[in-house]
């Protein structure tokens, strides 16, 4: 797997509760990428104007809250969804039906006749609740020739479980930070009995991959790391000091790692301040 299984989770989104309000009557955010809906109170994000790697990050916020937030995406005939990072010229098509759909006069023979390549490109904007496809590949969601009319809702994980977890690793480790970090750890690993300083050097290692995870827009993966990581220090022998000093890394980690997925982080804060009290 690649990094290209974060647009593989995207592609394979699907509207399953399509809302009808339109974009443009939504309250606007102080980011172009974000409308608030007055119908139903909530967020909600055009995807097209978001990067891969940041549209990744919003599905794993969604997963580790439970619930995905409400997106509004534009997808090619392929099945493709279409991110700020896609090339020139699809994000150019995107930009010239957002024109024609803002102008009132705009009519079907216009935009047949006046935008061929927009036409022949085949995009349509969905808005609404996204449920989680059969499989993961990016196949159209309807059959025939879809109309270029915008949907909107909210949105669920196409990918759940252990699936997840695997895909947002093998995304991890397509960066290349993170694989040297991993390359590293089992470099050392392969000594096999190791001595205390090794076993350190590979805890704090692991402590750095999840971390440079958080960086990288994987926390999905960083959280994964760090729970593991927690368990693995705590039934490590390496002296009073060095454990507690390592614990507290990783807890003061891990509530960041809370933080970017938007998550409850009390349980390591309280972690934290026993360990740090001595409890």
């Amino acid at each position: 797997m690649t990094a290209n299984d974060t647009s593989d989770m995207l592609n394979g989104l699907q509207i399953a509760s399509p809302c009808s309000v339109p974009w443009s009557t939504m309250g606007e955010t102080d980011n172009n990428a974000v409308r608030f809906c007055g119908q139903c109170s909530k967020n909600v994000y055009d995807i097209s104007q978001l990067s891969t790697a940041e549209a990744g990050l919003l599905l794993q916020q969604g997963t580790a809250a439970g619930s995905l937030p409400c997106m509004q995406l534009y997808r090619r005939f392929d099945g493709t969804v279409i991110t700020d990072d896609c090339p020139v010229g699809l994000r150019r098509i995107r930009d010239s039906w957002r024109r024609l759909k803002s102008s009132a006069a705009a009519t079907l023979a216009l935009f047949l006749v006046g935008l061929p390549a927009l036409a022949q490109n085949d995009i349509r904007a969905e808005k609404g609740k996204v449920a989680a496809p059969a499989q993961t590949r990016g196949e159209p969601m309807l059959g025939g020739r879809p109309m270029m009319m915008p949907t909107a809702g909210l949105v669920a994980p196409n990918v759940a479980g252990n699936a997840a977890t695997e895909k947002w690793q093998a995304v991890a480790m397509s960066k290349a930070s993170i694989k040297s970090l991993a390359e590293k750890i089992k470099k050392l690993q392969s000594k096999g009995d190791l001595s205390k300083e090794d076993q350190l050097k590979v805890l704090r290692l692991r402590l750095q991959m999840a971390q440079e995870g958080d960086k990288q827009k994987v926390p999905a993966f960083a959280q994964c790391e760090l729970k593991q990581l927690q368990v693995s220090a705590q039934n490590a022998v390496l002296g009073k000091q060095v454990e507690k000093s390592l614990l507290q890394d990783i807890l003061k980690a891990r509530i960041n790692n809370a933080q970017i997925l938007k998550v409850d982080d009390s349980e390591f804060k309280t972690q934290l301040t026993n360990l740090e009290n001595g409890k």
